[in-house]
């Protein structure tokens, strides 16, 4: 992301309350500007498009997401429990903020970082998750590779996360565990 003035800054951060407010989906350029002392016209000055915003807006989440949930240590020394404890706090978060977790797995940023083969500056989040699925793998001789096991442990994060946000099924942390269990190739007892 490249530097971001005072009023970028703002529209930023007026961007991010109104999706957590709105969702994603529904918010609008105009309130956002209003919010953040600005014009339409000065919002489109800084980004040149909704999506723009929106990616922008996106490593903003990333970066936030990472602070609060990934672990603080850069090298834990079990990366089972620092995937548990990512999963945990990804899920704890759907419950609390689920426009803003909605945003941070569906939103335009992580199609558009999937999209650029390390072109582009990856999300916080996503490159540190990556470094501890790696840690992982090769903590854990039964464990895909890391590329795999990363598809794995975002899909099954993303899907449950989805599910307990629709009310479809409460919450349970065993659930989380027994399927980081069989993911890494770790018997249960």
């Amino acid at each position: 992301m490249s530097p971001v003035s005072d009023s970028g800054r703002r529209l930023l951060a007026e961007t991010v309350k109104a999706i957590k407010q709105h969702g994603y989906r529904r918010i609008s350029l105009r309130d956002i500007a209003s919010a953040a002392g600005l014009t339409t016209g000065a919002l489109y000055r800084h980004f040149p498009a909704k999506e723009d915003l929106l990616i922008q807006a996106g490593y903003v989440v990333s970066a936030d997401i990472a602070e609060r949930i990934l672990p603080d240590s850069p090298e834990c020394e079990n990366a089972f429990d620092e995937l548990l404890h990512v999963g945990v706090g990804l899920l704890s978060l759907t419950q609390t903020e689920p426009n803003l977790v909605d945003f941070f797995f569906y939103g335009p940023l992580y199609a558009k970082a999937a999209k650029e083969d390390d072109g582009g500056k990856q999300p916080e989040f996503l490159s540190r998750i990556r470094a501890i699925i790696e840690r992982a793998s090769r903590q854990n001789e039964n464990a895909a590779d890391p590329d795999l096991l990363f598809i794995q442990v975002w899909s099954f994060i993303q899907g449950y996360s989805s599910l307990v946000s629709h009310g479809v099924v409460k919450y349970d942390e065993r659930s989380l565990g027994i399927t980081l269990h069989d993911f890494l190739g770790i018997k249960r007892y």
